[in-house]
C-alpha cells in the first residue's frame, strides 16, 4: 500500500503523523512526504530566505530518512498559498505522481492558513485523482484514495474520529523533530508539544503515545479506518 503525507511545511509531517508514517513503513507500506510551501517565513530570525529554504530542506530529508520516506517539494511561497485552480493542478499532479492509497493531510479546521489550505485543496481535489478527463502531466489514477485529516495545534476542533497507537514509535517521531533545528528555538517548544499532545492522544486512547485522525467522508463513500495502521 502507498501511503502519502500532504502537508503544509517542512516539519508537519513529522509533527503531526510521524509516528505513524514509521508505523506503516515497519509494516512494508511504502511511504511518502509532499510538502507544498517552501517554508521560508518559518522563522523569528533575520535570514536570507533563500538560505532558510534550502536548510528546511536537508532538514525534513533527513527526518524523512528515519521512516524511511521519498520526499517532494512542490516550493510555493510560504504564507502565500492559495486554493486556485493552478495551485489544485500542481497538487494533483504530485498526489498522481505518489500513487496513494491513502492520504494523511490537514484538517480544514485548522488556524494555521496554509494548513487549513492544503486541507481544503486536498478535499476539493481527491474526486479528481481517479478522473482521466483531469489532465495534468501524470495520469489518473485507478481508484480514488482514502483520505484521513491529522489533528491541529493544542488538539483544538472537533473530536478524533480514530487513535493510532505510536508507543514504539514515538522515539522515532521524536527524533525526526529534532532534525528541524531551525525551528527548534526559545519561541516555540515543539519538543514539549509533541509530548504533551502525544500522551494526551494516548491517553483518550488506552495508549502510553497516540497520534489522533479524522476519517474524510465523501458523500459516496466512508473512511475505511482498517487502513490506519
Amino acid at each position: 500500500m502507498n501511503v502519502l503525507a500532504v502537508v503544509a511545511h517542512p516539519d508537519d509531517a513529522d509533527l503531526w503523523c510521524g509516528g505513524t508514517l514509521k508505523k506503516y513503513a515497519e509494516q512494508g507500506h511504502t511511504v511518502s512526504i509532499l510538502v507544498a510551501t517552501n517554508g521560508r517565513t518559518g522563522t523569528h530570525c533575520k535570514v536570507d530566505d533563500q538560505e532558510l529554504i534550502a536548510r528546511r530542506e536537508k532538514e525534513q530529508l533527513a527526518a524523512a530518512s528515519l521512516y524511511p520516506a521519498a520526499v517532494q517539494f512542490l516550493r510555493l511561497d510560504d504564507g502565500e498559498l492559495f486554493n486556485d485552480r493552478d495551485t489544485r493542478r500542481l497538487m494533483i499532479d504530485a498526489m498522481r505522481r505518489a500513487q496513494p492509497d491513502v492520504i494523511l493531510t490537514h484538517d480544514p479546521y485548522d488556524g494555521n492558513v496554509d494548513h487549513h489550505t492544503v486541507g481544503a485543496i486536498v478535499q476539493d481535489s481527491i474526486v479528481y485523482l481517479p478522473l482521466e478527463n483531469v489532465r495534468v502531466q501524470t495520469p489518473a489514477l485507478q481508484r480514488q484514495p482514502t483520505v484521513f485529516l491529522m489533528d491541529t495545534y493544542a488538539g483544538v476542533g472537533p473530536m478524533p474520529t480514530a487513535f493510532v497507537d505510536i508507543t514504539d514509535q514515538f522515539e522515532t517521531k521524536r527524533q525526526a523533530l529534532l532534525c528541524h533545528r531551525s525551528q527548534l528555538t526559545a519561541e516555540t517548544s515543539w519538543e514539549e508539544m509533541l509530548e504533551v499532545q502525544g500522551k494526551f492522544r494516548g491517553m483518550q486512547a488506552g495508549f502510553r503515545y497516540a497520534e489522533a485522525f479524522k476519517g474524510f467522508q465523501l458523500f459516496d463513500s466512508m473512511p475505511d479506518y482498517k487502513l490506519l495502521p
